[in-house]
């Protein structure tokens, strides 16, 4: 459901020089041709929208993917197409807008985007009994539920336990389709890591896991979550998340799984990796370069004191050892004016990271959107922004970036949501910014 406090207040994870070439704007600037000045609010009536995925279709047309809730019970998947204008295309659903109803309240928490542009769109309904499931939902590029998909377009499955949280979802090469996210598994006290596959009609892969699904135990006798996946080239699946090893300490969690849902022993220690970076932090992100090395990406707290909430990247070579080539040690702390937290993370056409999140960084210390670029060695990138970062401020009582996406052309568009003035709605919002010069000699494709 819509995180109605992650608006207004900082995470806390304790205890508990520009370039300008071929006539482009600096990269980092907001791009005027969309919406108002590059920003793009979108109101459903009142309720609590966000977005939580974005893909850009083969066309240039934006779909923006999350939820919007008048009461927890009447929640839906929602969809807006946008044109390359930032205006809702009256093409798709009704007047750019699909919602798609499930028996209860429902959040559409991730979306991916096949070949032909038809999206597989996940997250969770609630039937209202305490517990939940996973629910999934094809579209075909118009906003239409894919009939072959499901029963009529969406299937709602469950592993056992009482609750499933689906978080983000990937595409293989074949059309199955993998999931991860967090789950009360039967008989477990606390939530656990999960992984499941479905073939490309919607039913769980029997030849995955246990019929289709796999609970992974990162340790530790609290609560843990994966909300980030990413597919390597083999086939291998990477899943990023937190554990809570006891009480008040939080560490960044990665898993790396055989395509038949083991995980893979020659990664880590037996299929694991955590990184704590000197205090706390916990992954939302995760992304896979060329050259097989992982990026994760999400929070990080420096020391217990709490005296720094920043963004947290950390990347791994391939056997799943921190690259000493990147940062320090294999991990980079950006701050920012304010608590920062990175919820979202793609790999731009020159292989640079692009990092999305929320900082409290807004003239009243509210919440913005904040961003930043990185080199490859983990450097913040000085031609974007200021320094290699950006933040936007949607004008009401605090903004919140929750995925990133970017074009054929370069420009960075991040999505989330934005806080009305009185604090009793949130609307849809997008932002869309210049990418600059092309790639730097040596870097990418576009050279």
């Amino acid at each position: 459901m819509v995180d109605r406090l992650a608006l207004v207040a900082a995470p806390v994870l304790l205890a508990s020089g520009l370039a300008v070439g071929h006539g482009r704007q600096p990269a980092g600037a907001p791009d005027a041709g969309f919406g108002a000045a590059g920003q793009v609010l979108t109101d459903f009536g009142g309720g609590f929208a966000q977005v939580n995925g974005v893909v850009v279709q083969n066309d240039g047309r934006i779909v923006a993917v999350g939820s919007s809730d008048q009461s927890e019970a009447d929640s839906t998947f929602l969809l807006a197409r946008y044109r390359r204008d930032g205006a809702l295309d009256p093409t798709f659903g009704a007047g750019g807008v699909v919602r798609t109803p499930f028996t209860g309240g429902a959040s559409a928490n991730a979306v991916a985007a096949e070949r032909d542009d038809r999206m597989i769109v996940v997250g969770t309904v609630a039937p209202g009994d305490g517990t939940s499931e996973i629910a999934l939902a094809r579209y075909h590029r118009n906003g239409e539920l894919d009939g072959a998909f499901g029963a009529g377009g969406t299937a709602v499955v469950g592993f056992g336990g009482t609750i499933h949280d689906a978080g983000a979802v990937a595409i293989e090469r074949d059309g199955d389709v993998v999931v991860t996210g967090k789950a009360l598994a039967p008989g477990a006290s606390t939530f656990q890591c999960f992984v499941a596959r479905f073939d490309r009609h919607g039913a769980p892969d029997a030849g995955f896991g246990e019929g289709g699904h796999v609970f992974t135990d990162l340790g530790g006798a609290f609560n843990q979550d994966c909300s980030a996946i990413a597919l390597q080239r083999d086939g291998k699946i990477v899943v990023a998340g937190f554990n809570k090893v006891r009480s008040g300490v939080i560490m960044m969690a990665v898993a790396r799984y055989e395509r038949n849902g083991t995980l893979d022993a020659t990664f880590g220690t037996g299929g694991l990796v955590f990184a704590d970076f000197g205090g706390e932090a916990s992954a939302s992100a995760v992304a896979i370069q060329r050259d097989g090395k992982i990026l994760a990406a999400g929070v990080a707290v420096p020391d217990r004191s709490g005296a720094a909430i920043d963004f947290g990247i950390i990347r791994y070579d391939t056997d799943g050892t921190p690259d000493a080539s990147y940062g320090v040690g294999g991990q980079v702390l950006t701050a920012f004016a304010g608590p920062a937290t990175a919820n979202a993370l793609h790999l731009d056409r020159c292989g640079r990271a692009v990092a999305v999140g929320l900082a409290g960084a807004g003239p009243s210390g509210q919440n913005v959107f904040a961003l930043a670029r990185y080199r490859g060695d983990g450097a913040l990138d000085a031609t974007f922004g200021t320094g290699g970062q950006v933040v936007t401020d949607f004008g009401g009582a605090g903004a919140i970036a929750n995925a990133v996406a970017i074009q054929r052309d370069g420009r960075i568009i991040a999505a989330g949501s934005s806080l009305t003035a009185d604090r009793l709605a949130s609307d849809f919002a997008l932002a869309r910014y210049e990418d600059g010069d092309r790639c730097p000699d040596g870097d990418g494709d576009d050279d």
